[in-house]
């Protein structure tokens, strides 16, 4: 529901965006939560080989500073740790839109909460539209000096994504939200991209500014540059690569918002299939020059791309790509399908890739169902 800016200044931007239903109970780990794990972490443990790699992936948490969605996604947490225990599953990608609208003093909490919960865990946070706050230098200011009431990149990193480093992860440079990492017993390359990639220090003569990670999708040079020279780079063949970028890479018919991340589609591709590949784009402060020859370079296998953003399950394969999108995490929307005090509260899956067989296994905790998927 759109109110009046008013009612919003009133609020401090806070408590908008998506809001939980009530809660039946209070439990931190329900009973109904604990079946759920033991028989999806079954499904797990027969997925799994000496040729597998498995890692969860959630998205579209949104997490609020209420004790609401705290215990929502406290559950959701503990479920992915108790499956962690059975199954050996040590890693958990997070799908971007981690934290909910608000000013940047409220979204810092809530990054706050979400780093709290995921103490200890082997986590890789991707950024989302929804996570630098930018909505409200568009909707709800009250006057020209309030166009700040979002987090720079910096300030994200510092947040969330600054300890990553220490756990062997490649960034271009400090304060960026794009990165890979390896795990090198399986042989798989993480390559975390932002596709919210705009400058945030661009305004017009009113302060106003001209680019906004809720609404503008783009990947600057210098994610590009990275991804060319560093991301895509093995010393040795027999790699496999997994790419996780909150927004589907190009542009679709109901869409068009999305037509800035086309060259990262293309380039994937041209990488695919070990050709060319060049692009420009004289677009102000968005300028790109690209320029890539894959023909001769060891190569990396393409498994999949993850995908949150639109909030449903989807699988679609495109120019020999596979984009596999996951439904939101916490239980927030009117859905007939979620029902509180029932393991559909939750929504997440756990991904246990067959390399040999080239085939994912995604076992779904919550609602909705497993799916298989060949690459």
């Amino acid at each position: 529901m759109q109110y009046p800016k008013e009612h919003y200044r009133e609020l401090g931007y806070e408590g908008v965006g998506y809001v939980c239903p009530p809660l039946s109970t209070t439990d931190e780990y329900p009973d109904y939560i604990e079946r759920e794990v033991e028989e999806k972490s079954y499904e797990i443990f027969k997925n799994q080989g000496y040729n597998t790699v498995s890692f969860g992936f959630m998205a579209d948490i949104h997490l609020a500073d209420n004790e609401n969605h705290r215990l929502r996604w406290k559950r959701t947490v503990n479920a992915f740790r108790e499956i962690s225990k059975r199954t050996g599953v040590d890693r958990l990608i997070l799908g971007g839109d981690l934290t909910n609208e608000g000013k940047k003093e409220y979204k810092a909490r809530c990054y706050n909460l979400l780093r709290q919960e995921l103490e200890g865990l082997n986590y890789l946070p991707a950024n989302g539209n929804h996570d630098d706050g930018t909505i409200w230098d568009r909707y709800y200011i009250e006057k020209e000096s309030d166009w700040c009431n979002h987090l720079t990149q910096k300030e994200r990193y510092n947040l969330l994504y600054n300890q990553l480093k220490s756990m062997g992860a490649k960034f271009a440079s400090d304060g960026g939200l794009y990165y890979y990492m390896d795990d090198s017993v399986a042989k798989v390359r993480f390559v975390i991209l932002d596709p919210c990639d705009v400058p945030l220090d661009v305004t017009d003569e009113n302060g106003k500014l001209l680019f906004e990670g809720q609404h503008d999708y783009a990947y600057s040079q210098k994610q590009f540059d990275f991804v060319i020279n560093e991301a895509l780079r093995f010393d040795e063949e027999g790699w496999g690569i997994v790419f996780v970028t909150h927004v589907m890479p190009f542009e679709r018919e109901w869409d068009t918002t999305r037509r800035r991340l086309n060259p990262m589609h293309g380039l994937i591709v041209a990488y695919k299939n070990g050709e060319k590949f060049e692009y420009k784009s004289d677009e102000k402060h968005l300028e790109l020059d690209i320029s890539a020859d894959f023909s001769d370079v060891t190569r990396g296998e393409i498994i999949a791309t993850l995908l949150g953003h639109d909030h449903s399950d989807w699988v679609i394969k495109e120019d020999g790509l596979t984009y596999i999108e996951t439904a939101n995490c916490v239980m927030y929307r009117k859905d007939p399908l979620r029902v509180d005090g029932t393991p559909s509260e939750l929504l997440f899956d756990i991904y246990t890739v067959d390399r040999e067989k080239r085939k994912i296994y995604i076992t779904r905790i919550g609602r909705g169902e497993s799916r298989e998927v060949e690459y």
